[in-house]
């Protein structure tokens, strides 16, 4: 039963930072496309781009995160 606990702990620390790393991906792409813009004078461009690329990031890690389950699923392991 303890190894059941550690599993569940273990998947729900893994599952509560997801929403981060989509959020942090998409901050950080904005924020970096708004330096190179203000850097280039290529306003809103860059910021467009790297936008675009932090939100491809973000759910890049949500599709990592539905692989790892599946994977562990038929596994049977986390």
């Amino acid at each position: 039963m303890e190894n059941k606990n550690k599993k569940l702990a273990k998947e729900l620390v893994y599952f509560s930072t997801l929403g981060l790393q989509v959020a942090f991906a998409i901050i950080i792409g904005f924020f970096f496309g708004q330096y190179l813009d203000g850097k280039f004078s290529t306003s809103p461009w860059l910021t467009y781009i790297f936008l675009a690329i932090g939100i491809i990031a973000g759910f890049r890690n949500i599709g990592l995160a539905i692989k790892r389950v599946e994977k562990a699923d038929r596994d049977g392991t986390f």
